[in-house]
């Protein structure tokens, strides 16, 4: 090879190298407090937790959505309190220097999530409160249930005398007597409807109080069971987003959005509940410079983003890239922990200000699930 012909392979090696360079530069600068975060340092989910503490010193009344929905305007109001909840309750549990700040605010969120407001869309659903049925094992209520019951069961491991431990058990009691008598497996989120991440929420708040309490609920084996075997895709691992009420058959593909959730809050129950939808989960991930996300369909498969998988972008849907997070963090994946993380500052627009940190690009939705799945791990 001429000295010429060196020079210009030289020259093109150069430029490839520095092109490299240059495409991962923005998610090294967005990835730059991920290990601060995956090694759940303290100054970290303090400031995090501040910018969380933030919604739960607004006015309820002034947390209106405008999502066209008012189911939808409901669930989330709902989600906030219980990721609020479950985020200062796992830093509390983690930090003992975080315990007297925090520990407190798992009760204020929990007391926000049940005034009405936490539960106006699952009445509107049913026709009648959540809470007053639990006598009755006629309907699910999912949609209430299974989520704030979690909160309710996260309290009691922080503080075994809660004061919400006798609606606490009510509901664990209510929800494994229903889950006995249903001949479908999986209880109804609304009338009609049935969807597998929802049923993951109540079988992690049952299986989360046995464990702080000492109880024994036998049914949670069987219908986590069933999760894997019946409404889990044989070929991809991933969930069924939703089934039918009477036969369990699919009514749509398996998606990542409801894996991950129900990875996230199955997590909470004790991280080999979790496993075999992290693993599903993990398969689905993709980087692209650095930045990275799970594909929302499975692979080989294409769709278009809802309400539950948020954006989709270029296959990576939103949802399941924020809620796999917690999974990369309870088992130790530093590489997709980094990479979602660097997407979440991307697109999160963050904000640091005087020792806050918030997410504004999701009003409070978005900022508190990210403190929630930011910091998720002590939960185990």
């Amino acid at each position: 090879m001429t000295a010429r012909g060196r020079l210009w392979i030289g020259r093109l090696v150069a430029l490839a190298l520095a092109v490299a360079c240059v495409a991962h530069v923005p998610a090294a600068a967005c990835a730059r407090r991920a290990d601060g975060f995956l090694a759940g340092d303290v100054g970290d989910q303090r400031e995090l937790g501040r910018g969380a503490r933030a919604w739960l010193e607004q006015d309820p009344a002034t947390l209106a959505f405008h999502t066209g929905s008012p189911r939808f305007d409901g669930e989330w109001y709902l989600i906030i309190h219980m990721a609020a909840a479950l985020g200062f309750a796992q830093t509390a549990l983690e930090h003992a220097e975080l315990r007297a700040e925090h520990a407190p605010l798992v009760a204020r969120a929990i007391d926000r999530m049940l005034l009405p407001a936490g539960r106006a869309h699952d009445v509107d659903a049913w026709g009648e409160d959540p809470v007053e049925s639990l006598d009755r094992d006629a309907n699910g209520h999912l949609a209430f249930l299974g989520y704030a019951n979690l909160a309710l069961s996260m309290h009691r491991r922080l503080d075994a005398a809660s004061r919400f431990a006798p609606l606490n058990d009510a509901i664990t009691a209510a929800l494994a007597r229903r889950f006995d008598a249903s001949h479908a497996v999986l209880l109804e989120s609304y009338p009609g409807e049935t969807y597998p991440a929802d049923n993951a929420a109540a079988l992690a708040s049952i299986v989360l109080h046995d464990r702080a309490c000492g109880g024994d609920h036998p049914v949670t084996t069987r219908v986590l069971a069933a999760l894997r075997e019946r409404f889990t895709d044989a070929r991809s691992g991933l969930l069924y987003q939703r089934v039918d009420s009477s036969t369990g058959a699919p009514r749509d593909r398996p998606r990542a959005s409801g894996t991950a959730m129900a990875a996230f809050l199955l997590g909470y129950a004790g991280d080999d509940l979790a496993r075999p939808w992290w693993d599903a989960l993990a398969r689905q991930w993709d980087t692209v410079l650095g930045f990275g996300g799970a594909r929302e369909y499975a692979r080989g498969e294409a769709g278009g983003g809802d309400v539950d998988s948020g954006p989709v972008l270029l296959g990576i849907g939103v949802s399941a890239t924020a809620f796999g997070i917690a999974g990369a963090r309870r088992f130790g994946d530093a590489e997709r922990y980094r990479s979602a993380f660097a997407s979440a500052w991307l697109f999160g627009l963050p904000r640091e200000t005087d020792g806050v940190l918030r997410f504004t690009a999701g009003g409070p939705l978005g900022d508190v699930l990210l403190f929630a799945v930011l910091t998720a791990g002590a939960g185990r």
